[in-house]
């Protein structure tokens, strides 16, 4: 049976009806629960500071900041006045990756101006420079956690997890020099993408992260000891697989060249604090870095 020209232009009207609706739902889901499920974790950002050949880097994310290794004491007024150009008068939490003094020698100044809610510190005692002050004064404060056990903490989205050597009576019979193998690991997660800091660890750490069942993938990466090349840093960086890294050092002391050849083989993005600040912004999906790349 034929359909009645009437009947074939009302089937044309139904199906450009739907298609119109359709389409009209789809742009409402784009520009409404789209956008809304990109915003919806804020946007974390990590700035690296330029202190020379050592290690400190703030985390700001919604209203809370933190700050992951505080530099020697001389870069206090550094690290001091971007808190201060920051608006950052509470710190949530204070992460010390180990007690060697260019990673915590502004730490007690840090902790007399401002009000900081949580201290992390590694469980190990240590005969460096500035450790003893910082026993002294964090013995009299109650918000301080020494970590020999994975701790998180959850921000508002926002995950931190703190993870200390898993063998510190193996790495502690070096008494030369321990200290960096001994750094807290630090992975932050916001959505889909992981944040990775390792302190200063060497070989033996290395070595022993490779070997153990840890899950350190990662699409960002602080890499460790100020851009030394290790052995086994290849097999390393392979397992953290990030798209991005970060050196923490000076024009005094460049990142060995060996690991910067590395990290072009790798197709690893690699940024430094030769010259400037580094800026990452994490918004949950997508990751942005900002400053000197020496892997162009």
């Amino acid at each position: 049976m034929k359909q009645s020209g009437k009947s074939k232009n009302l089937t044309k009207k139904i199906f450009l009806f739907a298609a119109a609706a359709g389409l009209i739902a789809i742009l409402l889901y784009i520009l409404f629960w789209g956008k809304s499920s990109r915003d919806a974790y804020g946007t974390l950002t990590v700035t690296n500071l330029d202190v020379g050949k050592a290690d400190s880097a703030v985390l700001m994310y919604k209203d809370h900041a933190g700050i992951i290794d505080t530099g020697t004491a001389e870069a206090y007024p550094v690290i001091d006045s971007f808190l201060k150009n920051s608006h950052v008068e509470k710190i949530d939490y204070m992460i010390l990756t180990h007690y060697d003094q260019d990673h915590i020698g502004s730490a007690v100044s840090l902790i007399d101006d401002y009000d900081i809610e949580k201290i992390y510190l590694p469980d190990y005692v240590s005969e460096k420079r500035h450790y003893q002050e910082l026993m002294d004064r964090v013995k009299k404060l109650e918000n301080v956690t020494f970590v020999n056990t994975t701790v998180s903490e959850h921000l508002d989205g926002l995950t931190l997890d703190i993870i200390p050597a898993s063998d510190p009576e193996k790495l502690t019979e070096d008494t030369n020099d321990y200290d960096n193998n001994m750094s807290l690991l630090c992975m932050v997660s916001l959505g889909s993408k992981k944040l990775f800091f390792t302190g200063d660890i060497e070989k033996d750490r290395i070595a022993g992260i490779l070997d153990s069942s840890l899950n350190i993938r990662a699409d960002w990466i602080k890499l460790p000891h100020h851009g030394s090349h290790e052995k086994k840093m290849k097999k390393f960086l392979k397992k953290v697989s990030p798209r991005y890294s970060v050196i923490s050092t000076s024009r005094e002391e460049p990142p060995d060249e060996e690991l910067l050849t590395l990290l072009t083989d790798l197709k690893i993005e690699n940024y430094d604090t030769i010259n400037d600040n580094v800026v990452t912004e994490c918004d949950g999906r997508s990751i942005k870095v900002t400053g000197s790349s020496s892997t162009d």
